[in-house]
């Protein structure tokens, strides 16, 4: 299909472009930065509390690369490492917390042991 270039959602909308990046990379400290910047603006078009879901992608997408790196057991210390590094701020058992809610709304598969 073809969009005329005055058209194209690039130009347009550049806010939904830096932040489907900063989710696709799971890169907490520049989605902040983005929700942050934009929040009157999603305010105003009545869409700041899908922004609030969408970082529960941004979990699901870290973790994922997570376990590509670490295997398939994965201790949450290095979980805790990961979202550091990936510019969050959660503690160990927010990060216990968070991870047992994605699997309990099935956005990630698991399970939790000791």
């Amino acid at each position: 299909m073809f969009v005329p270039k005055s058209e194209s959602s690039d130009e347009n909308f550049p806010e939904y472009d830096i932040l489907m990046k900063s989710i696709i990379s799971a890169n907490f400290k520049e989605y902040n930065e983005i929700v942050e910047r934009y929040q009157k603006l999603w305010i105003k078009r009545g869409l700041y509390l899908l922004m609030d879901k969408y970082r529960l992608i941004i979990w699901r997408n870290l973790l994922k690369k997570t376990s590509l790196v670490l295997g398939e057991k994965i201790d949450f210390e290095h979980i805790e490492k990961a979202v550091h590094l990936a510019g969050g701020e959660e503690s160990l058992a927010e990060c216990i917390c968070i991870a047992a809610n994605l699997i309990s709304e099935n956005y990630i598969k698991g399970y939790i042991y000791q």
